[in-house]
């Protein structure tokens, strides 16, 4: 009985202490960052604040925004500004300002101000392997380039891929690919695709995702193909992560 009581005090301790955080980010974010992101995370457009500012501050509230990128890099920008991560330079660093507490308080805060549950969380945003698909559903440009051996001869591989998110867990997939042996340069096929992340563990740092890609030849001797595949990403610990996909290529014909 005593070691059940001494347990549920503790937890309530933690409980207590992260809704404490929660209210002294708040208290932070509506005193520094709501002139800008608005008292909710929505910027008003008609404040002058935002007027003079472009671009305009994001919308925190966005659960797409607000899910997309892992709580690592929103502390960076809190801390060392936008333009720590590439974003608009008018994103002030507050780290002169603020402590590590306050700044992890107030972006656990601004965590709470979107329901991002059906968001596959930033946190599974990993460093894009090379020889396998990512898991992740992203926005971004690719540019992967590799040198491989067919029959003998060593060809420079080039792949331009454009990724769009779409919904909630989906991405669209556009991929043109372009080789190069030295003599011939040719632009080879063009792969057109959905992914969609299916399940995800914060806990567990794990994310599962299944695409369906059509691959069309561009050149007379090719054959469209339907790629689906499936892939998987898990964060191991702080220095290892493990990322793979299994692909099926099955003629149309």
């Amino acid at each position: 009985m005593g070691r059940a009581c001494v347990l549920l005090l503790c937890c309530l301790a933690v409980v207590s202490a992260r809704a404490a955080d929660i209210d002294e980010g708040k208290r932070i974010f509506e005193s520094v960052c709501a002139s800008c992101h608005g008292p909710q995370g929505m910027p008003d457009p008609d404040s002058p604040v935002v007027q003079a500012l472009d671009p305009e501050p994001a919308d925190l509230s966005d659960p797409l925004f607000n899910s997309r990128e892992p709580r690592g890099d929103w502390i960076m920008v809190v801390e060392h500004g936008g333009h720590a991560m590439g974003l608009s330079a008018q994103m002030p660093a507050q780290g002169g300002n603020l402590t590590d507490e306050e700044i992890e308080a107030v972006v656990a805060y601004v965590k709470t101000l979107a329901d991002t549950s059906e968001y596959p969380p930033g946190e599974m945003n990993l460093f894009l392997p090379v020889r396998t698909k990512k898991a992740f559903p992203e926005d971004e440009w690719v540019w992967k380039s590799r040198l491989e051996n067919r029959d003998g001869e060593d060809v420079f591989r080039n792949v331009i891929e454009f990724e769009k998110r779409v919904g909630k867990a989906g991405q669209t997939i556009l991929e043109i690919i372009h080789a190069d042996d030295g003599v011939d340069s040719e632009f080879e096929e063009v792969e057109v695709g959905y992914k969609h992340a299916f399940a995800w563990s914060l806990e567990d740092r794990s994310l599962w995702s299944a695409a369906f890609v059509v691959a069309v030849p561009l050149q007379s001797e090719g054959e469209v193909e339907l790629a689906p595949y499936l892939a998987y990403a898990k964060q191991l610990n702080d220095a290892a992560i493990f990322q793979g996909s299994a692909r099926v290529k099955l003629p149309v014909d």
